[in-house]
């Protein structure tokens, strides 16, 4: 869950971001043509 912080500072978004469950995101990556490798799995978990 979210949490409320109030900040001095304002923040930015510079780049679009969208959420999207796991299975969803290792599906894309498999018909992009991922190859395992220890530094992406290590990322994506």
């Amino acid at each position: 869950m979210a949490k409320l912080t109030n900040t001095i500072h304002p923040v930015t978004i510079d780049k679009p971001m969208v959420l999207i469950p796991v299975e969803e995101y290792l599906i894309l990556l498999e018909e992009a043509g991922y190859k395992p490798t220890p530094k992406l799995d290590r990322e994506i978990t």
